[in-house]
This record gives structure tokens, sequence and C-alpha cells, in this order.
């Protein structure tokens, strides 16, 4: 059976109705052997594949395989990031609006009461004071929607940035949190890492300090990496305690800055301090001092080369030799 073009008239392909094909023994039997080579060809296939994969992971063919894999990766991490950040710039012009909305909206609350102490006519039952006062309510109902509006985007958008950059917990007793597929770096432990991996973690850290500084509206000390690790991890320090206090992951009663840091860094270290952080769990603190002590670098410069040299492999640090690249799950 053949098709006809009802324009030119002419027969384009055959088409077997389902009797035909199920009554008539040639071109059951066609088919059915198509279908077996093709199963054939596919196995085949496979067993190539299979094969090469095989002779691909042993020796330096391994190596080769995974630094393509791991580039790909990276690639795709970049082409992942490029566009989480246009989203990222875009709600953050969102949420500058409306921003600037609840700063206009509590001018106008704060003229508004101006304007009424201003009138006499707010007093008693007045035409003009009932105007005022329903005005004053809806401003304040505008002014209580906007800022829920603002903290909900706020807070979805700092958790978007934790599941963009990748950070994890894994069971490993020196690393227990990753970045982006590498590993926290702490105080206690970062002399076992080779040098080019503490440089891509600090800079992964601090990429990440930036953009939520950013995105949750706080003034941070934005240093970066240095060419001095301990520089670096001080200023670390120094901003992950203000996004501690950002989201009150202490008792509020602790207003000894320094006793505070002291006693994260001693008891969690840089990545428990990091990780609680990025997860609003809340930390727990031996001591608090209900007296005022602002830190500044010099203090946490000390307090970081102190737990390095209590360490005992401060030495260690800028002696690596090793020059891999390694990445976690």
């Amino acid at each position: 059976m053949s098709v006809t073009c009802c324009v030119c008239h002419k027969s384009s392909r055959e088409v077997f109705c389902a009797h035909c094909m199920t009554s008539s023994p040639s071109l059951l039997l066609r088919r059915r052997i198509e279908t077996a080579e093709a199963q054939k060809s596919r196995d085949l296939l496979r067993e190539k594949v299979d094969v090469i994969m095989r002779k691909a992971m042993t020796g330096e063919a391994e190596e080769l395989l995974s630094r393509h894999l791991m580039n790909l990766k990276i690639l795709q991490l970049k082409r992942n990031i490029s566009r989480m950040k246009y989203k990222l710039e875009q709600k953050r012009l969102s949420i500058h609006a409306k921003k600037q909305k609840f700063v206009s909206l509590q001018q106008e609350i704060v003229q508004g009461d101006e304007n009424r102490r201003d009138s006499k006519d707010a007093k008693g039952g007045s035409p003009m004071g009932k105007r005022l006062n329903s005005e004053h309510n809806e401003i304040e109902q505008k002014l209580v929607q906007v800022s829920r509006v603002f903290f909900s985007t706020r807070a979805l958008k700092f958790q978007e940035l934790v599941k963009l950059f990748l950070v994890r917990q894994r069971d490993h007793p020196d690393f227990p949190f990753t970045i982006s597929f590498q590993p926290v770096i702490n105080l206690q432990n970062m002399y076992k890492l080779p040098q080019n991996v503490i440089r891509s973690s600090l800079d992964s850290i601090w990429e990440f300090v930036h953009i939520a500084s950013r995105v949750l509206c706080v003034q941070v000390p934005l240093h970066g990496t240095s060419a001095d690790v301990i520089e670096s991890l001080a200023w670390l320090a120094m901003a992950l305690l203000v996004l501690v206090r950002h989201f009150q992951l202490v008792p509020q009663n602790a207003l000894d800055d320094r006793l505070v840091l002291q006693e994260i860094l001693e008891n969690y270290d840089i990545d428990g301090m990091f990780y609680h952080t990025l997860m609003n769990r809340d930390l727990d603190l031996p001591s608090v001092g209900e007296k005022r002590n602002p830190v500044d670098f010099e203090f946490c410069h000390w307090q970081v080369q102190l737990l390095l040299q209590s360490s005992g492999e401060l030495s260690e640090i800028n002696n690596s030799i090793d020059d891999k690249w390694f990445l976690v799950g």
C-alpha cells in the first residue's frame, strides 16, 4: 500500500495497516529481522563503549578523563554562576526599588504625624482628624506589606545563593564542609591543603560573602584575598562576625565582640562559623561579655595567628609543594 500525493499524483512511501502487518508473514518477518539487527548493533556499540571506558580508567588516561570531567564541571558551574549573577542583579535592583519605596512610605508617615500634631483639627473627632487617621492607617498597612515582601525576598535570594555555591556538609575528619566542590578551610588543618587550593577556597568564600552582603544589604569589611593568607583570614573572620550579628546567631547579651569572636574560632573554627551562618544555626558560646568591646583588624590578625600557632604547623602553610587540584563531592 502506498500514499499518493493529491497534487502531483506521485506515490511517496509505503504504509501498511496493522492488519497487513500481522497477516503477511513476509512483512512481519522483515520488520523483526530489522529489529534484531538494530538490537545487535546497539549491544556491539555498548560493549565498545564499556571497553573504552575500562581502558580510559587506568593510568594516565584516568587523569586525562578526570581532568576533562573537572573542566566540564567548572564550565557548567561558571555558566550557572553567570546566569545566577544576572538574576541576582535583577533581584538586587528590584529590592533597591522596594527599599526606596519603603523609605518614601516612612517619610510619608513621619510627615503625616507632623501634620497631625500641627493641625488643631486632629484633636477630637473632626472630619479632618478622621481623614488623617485613615490615611495614616492605610500607609502603615502598605509599609507592613512592603516590609514583608522585602524581607521574604531577601531571605529567598540568600538561600538561592547558598545553593548556587553548593555549600555542603560531608563526613570528613579534617574538612567537614565544602563550597563549590572545594574544602572550606579551617585554622586547625589548613596546613594539609596545597597552596592553590587554600587560595581557591578563600576566593570562593570571599565571592560568596561579597554577593551575600549585597543581597542582605549589610555593610561588611570586604577586603578580599591577599598575598598574606593570615591577613585574608583575619578580614574574613571580621566579615563573618558581621553576618553572625545580622542573623542574631549569638545571645543578645553578648556585647563583647572580641570575646565572641575568640569563643567562635576556638569552638567552631572558620569553616564551622561560615557553615552555621549560612544555615542560620545558633552558635553556643561558653561565656559572653556584657561590656561592649568592638573588634578590629589587629585583634583578628593576632587571634588567627595564635590559633594557627597552636596547631603546630604554621610554617607548613606557605611551604606546600603539592600543586594539584582536588575536588570533593
